[in-house]
């Protein structure tokens, strides 16, 4: 047995490695937040034993992210949210507001005026947050900055000092881009305007009123989570050189900053000197010229201690540096936010505020970007394969094997984790089982929220399918593209990976599937994550091989400690695997399979016409072969043997009238290739393959069967005496079955 494996299996710790010589700086990391919140009011989110809660109950998040529903007018988000919240997620990730909040070129922090009903921008914002609160969706909110431009008169917000007309021409560089605040995230941690600017910005966001709620932001009971940036990846865009905090009078800022620091802990060059053991000519730190050297830090094949082009303590100085500024910066902003709460258990005060967003292989990154309260993480996936002897050639699926890059770095020890986004990109023909598959994936790792990407129910993409009717007329499937590759993950109009979704969210809203019992403790240290770029293919290869198989937890000891080498292999390539007690995984068969007390469940290729469930529950007359994803639970807390109240799906695939791909026209062989593939979108109406099967619940169980669209609404209602019949053409998303009392043998 693999050492390492063995050491999981019989204490579930993982020190991994040897202590090598190491070359320790005497300058510790910060960390921000261990999650240490107050408990929260009845009524308000918060943090306990490393999980969300509500009036002192684990609560767990299936919620969808929207962008640009709040900017419809008030009858279509009343139909959007009703929509929504009817589909079964219930909560909603608030996404990119802050142009809709401020006007563009503004100072920066001032919010909108307006007058309640006058559907301005503001208005309208306020009104879509009471309707999702009325409806009793969380509110996932987002401080993020990269729309709304700041005006040169920003420079204002703090006293006149320093170079006013270099600030302001920097600050109108920064915002040339296309989308101008894109780089914001990167400098307002180093300049002390941009600072103010975003804490300013914060205290009046908090402190709006919402004339529909009558509520303050900062005491909103339906915001249950915040963010403060997204996607910023700050350490590893500075890391790599590319941050316009090292570029011209940002840069001079943060070389200052970075004298400044040295200064602090150095006292005078002759110190520092001693400590790193040669400095570059002319530097001196009495003058303030030690550069920001070595930028980019340049990835080797050994750890800098080994090197001799750039002494180690340099090296670890400046990473810490950084590491330190950011975290210090992100804690700061946090405080304010806090301090504008009413009550100290209520609202802001106890709420979760995560730091960034976190979708990179980059153990640094992983740890500033989750060292607020939450560890927030995500994923896009595409399955494009070209390899023609793959049975699925030219698509593949989420049940072909492991696959979740960034987020095996995602659960931090003693944290709630959330999935900000994730989304298959179409096309994907088996769309309809990868709800399913991150349904069980984070039940195994006992994760505590999934928002996906995304609604987009009418805007720029979609006509406007607010019902039925609309949906059936203009709600074809939309691909990604050349021009917009975010089309393809647009779900509203998507009948199949609704329905997935609505199964889904069931399964990981009620916990029906429990977590692997035993996962892996994988500890990093202070020396780990400074030298973690020399290692990060194995680190990612470790925490991807228990996260597929028993789960792991992170837990960062950033106070010391040595190198350490990192096991390239701890389970290897496996065929069969599982996702926690309740389901098992057979990536070479292209299967999916639970038999839990509450879950049945199967997705993928049956070998045969039937599928065997225990308590006599079976899955019969399907074709072999033919693509499927099923899913049957229970929903009155009760195992299906005994519930009254069971829930099915049986999904197959689904493609525009006219569509066509071809593989021979992909040339890249990563996503763009899948693009490529795309001759012809095809039109309305889409065409469903709703397979034909028959479930057996056992004989004598008897009730009503009512049977649902994707929009949803409640289209057929039939008697059953012991199974229910999938006939191959009735559209339905998901049937609710309702026993009769004396037909179930408790």
């Amino acid at each position: 047995m693999n050492r390492v494996l063995a050491l999981v299996l019989s204490v579930s710790v993982v020190l991994v490695g040897a202590a090598v010589l190491s070359a320790q700086s005497s300058i510790p990391l910060s960390r921000g937040a261990e999650a240490n919140l107050p408990e929260p009011a009845p009524g308000f989110v918060g943090v306990k034993d490393g999980h969300l809660v509500r009036d002192g109950q684990r609560l767990r998040i299936w919620g969808i992210n929207n962008v640009n529903e709040y900017r419809r007018d008030k009858e279509d988000q009343d139909r959007i949210l009703d929509r929504i919240a009817a589909m079964g997620f219930n909560a909603i990730r608030i996404h990119l507001p802050d142009w809709r909040l401020m006007p563009d070129g503004g100072n920066g922090y001032d919010l909108y005026s307006y007058v309640q009903g006058d559907n301005s921008p503001l208005d309208l914002f306020d009104y879509y947050v009471a309707g999702a609160a009325k409806r009793g969706l969380i509110l996932y909110f987002t401080l993020d900055r990269r729309h709304a431009t700041i005006a040169p008169e920003a420079y204002n917000v703090l006293p006149a000092g320093g170079d006013e007309a270099a600030w302001k021409n920097a600050l109108a560089k920064l915002q040339e881009a296309p989308a101008p605040m894109t780089n914001f995230e990167q400098v307002w941690p180093t300049d002390a305007r941009l600072t103010a600017i975003t804490h300013a910005y914060a205290k009046n966001l908090l402190n709006h009123v919402n004339p529909y709620t009558g509520n303050r932001v900062a005491d909103e009971p339906a915001i249950g989570l915040w963010e403060l940036t997204n996607e910023s990846c700050y350490i590893d865009r500075i890391l790599d050189g590319s941050s316009e905090a090292l570029k011209g009078y940002w840069g001079e800022q943060t070389q200052k900053l970075w004298n400044e620091f040295l200064k602090k802990h150095y006292k005078t060059t002759a110190q520092l000197k001693k400590q790193w053991g040669s400095l570059l000519d002319g530097e001196s730190l009495e003058e303030g010229t030690i550069q920001l050297m070595p930028l980019p830090v340049p990835k080797t094949s050994k750890p800098y201690y080994e090197d001799a082009a750039y002494p180690s303590h340099r090296v670890s100085d400046l990473i810490t540096f950084f590491v330190n500024g950011y975290i210090d910066a992100n804690n700061e902003l946090v405080a304010t936010m806090r301090a504008q709460a009413s009550e100290p258990n209520e609202g802001v005060a106890v709420v979760p505020i995560g730091f960034d967003t976190h979708f990179t292989p980059s153990l640094l990154n992983a740890y500033c970007a989750t060292a607020g309260d939450v560890a927030i993480v995500g994923t896009y996936k595409w399955y494009r394969t070209f390899d023609t002897s793959d049975p699925t050639y030219p698509f593949s699926s989420s049940l072909a094997g492991n696959g979740w890059y960034g987020m095996n770095l995602a659960p931090i020890e003693g944290k709630p984790t959330i999935i900000y986004e994730i989304n298959v990109h179409r096309p994907a023909p088996y769309r309809a089982a990868f709800p399913m598959v991150v349904s069980a994936y984070t039940q195994s790792q006992d994760w505590d929220a999934v928002f996906w990407y995304y609604w987009m129910d009418g805007g720029p993409l979609t006509p406007s399918p607010l019902n039925y009717q609309e949906i059936q007329k203009d709600g074809y499937l939309r691909y990604d593209s050349m021009s917009d590759q975010w089309s393809g993950v647009n779900i509203s109009c998507d009948e199949i990976e609704l329905a997935s979704l609505h199964l889904a969210g069931q399964m990981f809203r009620q916990g029906l599937l429990r977590p692997s019992p035993n996962p892996a403790r994988v500890v990093l240290n202070r020396e780990d994550l400074i030298w973690s770029f020399n290692f990060m293919e194995a680190w990612m290869n470790l925490t991807a091989s228990f996260g597929g198989q028993i789960g792991n937890r992170i837990k960062f000891l950033p106070g010391g400690g040595k190198v350490r080498d990192v096991p390239t292999n701890s389970f290897g390539a496996v065929q069969n695997g599982r996702y926690g007690p309740d389901v098992r995984m057979d990536f070479g068969k292209r299967q999916m399979f639970s038999d839990s007390a509450r879950v049945k469940m199967f997705a993928g290729w049956p070998g045969g016409d039937t599928v065997e469930f225990s308590d006599g529950i079976r899955l019969t007359g399907m074709q072999p072969g033919k693509f499927i994803a099923f899913a049957l639970i229970s929903t009155d807390d009760q195992p299906i043997a005994t519930s009254k109240n069971l829930k099915l799906t049986l999904l197959g695939t689904s493609d525009n009238t006219g569509y066509v791909y071809d593989p021979a026209a992909s040339k890249d062989k990563g996503f763009i290739g899948m693009i490529e593939g795309i001759v012809n979108k095809g039109a309305n109406p889409v065409i469903i393959d709703w397979p034909a099967a028959t479930v057996d619940l056992g004989a004598g169980r008897t009730g009503t069967c009512t049977w649902y669209n994707a929009f949803p609404a409640a289209f057929e209602t039939q008697k059953i005496s012991g199974q229910v019949v999938f006939d191959g053409k009735r559209p339905a998303a998901w049937a609710q079955i309702t026993l009769d009392a004396e037909s179930v043998v408790e």
